[in-house]
């Protein structure tokens, strides 16, 4: 059975972020769904999240 684990990244300092973005999706059974600068954007923009800080 495949089975593909979708993640997001949340991290302020774009290199880092794209590069996990690229690990992620060169490991097999990953997927790196969105990457985000910050807590607040992905909370805004994940479905499903309700965001606590408004």
């Amino acid at each position: 059975m495949n089975t593909t684990i979708t993640v997001a990244i949340v991290e302020d300092k774009e290199l880092i972020r794209q590069s996990l973005a690229i690990l992620v999706d060169g490991a097999d059974g990953f997927a790196c769904q969105a990457t985000f600068e910050n807590a607040e954007a992905a909370l805004d923009q994940l479905p499903g999240s309700v965001s606590m800080w408004y």
